[in-house]
């Protein structure tokens, strides 16, 4: 090295930000399991409801990831369906990702949802938790997420 250079000192890196994730899911006991499986990683915030207007209420926490049932008024068939959710989601934070999740292997049911701009659609069975995981690492990886 010449003396003429210039030796930088070593930036450290900003630390990564929690990445706050609403699961919405009219289900309790579906909805217990994958809040469950989701809070063992220390890098998700996470925020459970019941209904898609306990969702909208509080959108103002900035979710960068909802993973939202599509038949969340199949309990009371007074509330919102995910697909209207979504809808309104994307009024309120278009930047926010949606990962719809139905027990619905219906091609409209999907085509419907990508088409109101979720970043995909998963269907409950027994892999679920684990596409569910995967979709989050290639949104995180892919989009830049935590690093707000």
């Amino acid at each position: 090295m010449k003396t003429s250079e210039k030796v930088l000192p070593l930036q450290k890196k900003a630390p990564k930000q929690p990445i706050t994730i609403f699961l919405v899911e009219d289900d309790k006991l579906y909805l217990h399991a994958v809040g469950f499986n989701l809070n063992k990683r220390k890098e998700y915030k996470i925020f459970c409801y019941s209904s898609g207007e306990d969702c909208l209420k509080n959108m103002s926490l900035n979710p960068d990831i909802v993973i939202l049932d599509y038949y969340l008024n199949e309990t009371n068939p007074e509330s919102l369906d995910g697909l209207t959710v979504l809808l309104e989601i994307k009024k309120i934070k278009p930047s926010t990702i949606v990962i719809m999740l139905s027990s619905q292997k219906n091609l409209t049911v999907a085509m419907r949802t990508l088409k109101a701009e979720a970043y995909t659609y998963l269907i409950k069975n027994k892999q679920t938790l684990s596409q569910l995981n995967e979709v989050i690492d290639q949104v995180v990886n892919n989009i830049g997420l935590g690093n707000k």
